[in-house]
């Protein structure tokens, strides 16, 4: 006697066959990006059907999942069963997507693109047509390139604008909660006087001036990790260009008021004043110094402002920041922000 084992194998047949009825897409916002230049990157796989008759005899199936892998690494996918959901890139990705019968897509986002974004992105498909399943798939491939000088000065710029901004909301939103704990004092000074009033009305008034003062300090607070991811932004941008052999330095400087510069009398009444900027660390040879006026303010002549700034005397320490107004312009005051850059 002997016991016969039975193996029951189950087979889900997958054709690469594609119904030539319906397309899939994978497309890109771009096919090559720059990293470190806070650009943005999407891509969205779709089944597109390119014969509209097809959609009347009953379509292509149902879709079971669509999934978008970069190399061997899974990064998003949706399916029947489920929403979209990531695997990779979380920081910096956000997805989204429909599945429903033969119709489905799935949308990735990338906030900023850097060199992890770039390589050969494929789009798999499963669609399901009674007992069968065809895998449908798509690649595309997204180069990186590296971004030149003037793009990356102009990003610290940009991001130090930001990071002023934010300053000055921060000491305005400061401003406003000292004012409303000091209308909250007076009005509950008011209310003691007032002996009509009722402890319930004072608790009210009490509980409308918490919850302006909680707003204001929840909104600083707000701007303040708005202040602190553009700090860690111009961190990690410092770093990646040390690792790519580059240095850079950044720093402000006001030019002061006009009243106070050298005046040349021979030169259309020209004034100028020079400030000797040192660098932290010294660089190995000159770098190129670009500026970006933050604050400027002046008289005009006859509608005409009349300033120059400019770099001068560049070496491995530093330079001169050198400040001009002519004729009968007049500044009282202009904020610097100066950047050192070499490759």
């Amino acid at each position: 006697m002997y016991h016969q084992r039975v193996l029951l194998i189950v087979v889900l047949y997958i054709s690469t066959r594609t119904n030539e009825a319906f397309e899939l897409k994978l497309t890109s916002s771009k096919p090559i990006i720059a990293p470190n230049l806070e650009e943005s990157l999407e891509l969205k796989c779709e089944l597109q059907a390119t014969d509209p008759l097809e959609l009347i005899n009953g379509g292509a199936g149902n879709i079971t999942s669509i999934t978008v892998s970069r190399g061997d690494d899974v990064i998003a996918s949706i399916s029947s069963c489920g929403p979209a959901k990531t695997f990779s890139d979380h920081q910096t990705i956000s997805v989204k997507g429909e599945v429903s019968g033969d119709s489905g897509y799935l949308q990735l986002h990338w906030t900023t693109s850097s060199t992890k974004q770039a390589g050969n992105y494929t789009c798999n498909l499963i669609l399901e047509t009674g007992e069968q399943a065809a895998m449908l798939n798509k690649v595309i491939t997204i180069k990186a390139r590296q971004p030149s000088v003037e793009e990356l000065l102009d990003v610290i710029t940009k991001l130090n604008e930001k990071v002023e901004m934010s300053e000055k909301e921060i000491q305005n939103l400061t401003k406003r909660v000292d004012t409303s704990e000091n209308e909250m004092k007076n009005e509950i000074n008011a209310a003691k006087k007032a002996s009509k009033q009722s402890v319930e009305e004072l608790s009210d008034i009490i509980s409308k001036m918490n919850l302006r003062v909680n707003i204001s300090e929840h909104q600083i607070q707000n701007l303040s990790a708005s202040e602190t991811m553009i700090d860690k932004k111009l961190t990690e941008l410092d770093v990646n260009l040390r690792k790519q052999g580059m240095r850079m330095e950044t720093g402000y400087r006001y030019c002061g008021n006009s009243d106070d510069y050298q005046w040349f009398p021979d030169e259309d009444n020209r004034r100028r004043s020079t400030f000797r900027i040192h660098f932290q660390t010294e660089f190995d040879s000159p770098p190129v110094v670009s500026f970006s006026l933050i604050y400027v303010d002046t008289t005009a002549s006859q509608n005409q402002t009349r300033y120059w700034v400019r770099p001068d005397d560049v070496t491995t320490k530093g330079f001169n920041l050198v400040c001009d107004t002519w004729a009968s312009s007049k500044i009282y005051q202009i904020e610097v922000f100066w950047i050192a850059f070499k490759n």
